[in-house]
């Protein structure tokens, strides 16, 4: 019986060693000086992002350096992020105010279309601040709501707001 549990336990760890592989999700554990880095995401207009796609499967996903440094200068910018120190996977703001959404492996920019909300073709990006003192440009707790193109559902997910110069320091010390 002990044979057997001992080999069960290493069928899973040897089973469970490469799953990262796999995955090379920004944030995954990877190695720098092995794993070459991932180029940026295609930039790509909302309607060429999600054809073709069944809108139950469509999450956000957090932004790469190199989905930053495609950006060009975010110095002027704010960010949502999923949790208080990681990735954004939403930056907005600066001239033109524009909103940028990583989703399906592709960078989407959107018009602002007023107040917290970005949107085109159908796909709608709202901020909703959670703190009172949201106007300051410290970090804020805060919603992200997404609307997809005929969809009546929409996907809302909690995390932080932070914007310049706080943002534009952590990406140049990261």
């Amino acid at each position: 019986m002990t044979r057997l549990h001992l080999s069960a336990c290493l069928a899973a760890c040897f089973a469970l060693a490469g799953c990262h592989l796999d995955n090379p999700s920004t944030g995954n554990d990877t190695e720098p000086a092995l794993d070459p880095a991932r180029p940026a995401a295609p930039h790509r207009t909302a309607a060429e992002a999600l054809a073709g796609v069944a809108m139950e499967d469509v999450q956000p996903e957090t932004m790469s350096r190199a989905d930053l440094d495609s950006l060009g200068d975010v110095s002027d910018r704010c960010v949502f992020r999923f949790t208080a120190v990681g990735w954004p996977s939403f930056v907005y703001g600066g001239a033109p105010s524009t909103g940028t959404l990583k989703l399906n492996e592709a960078l989407i920019t959107l018009p602002r279309s007023g107040g917290g909300a970005f949107a085109e073709s159908g796909l709608q990006v709202t901020l909703r601040p959670l703190d009172k003192h949201a106007a300051d440009d410290a970090r804020h707790e805060a919603d992200l709501i997404i609307r997809l193109p005929h969809t009546p559902q929409e996907l809302g997910f909690k995390g932080y707001t932070e914007c310049h110069p706080h943002f534009a320091e952590r990406v140049a010390g990261s």
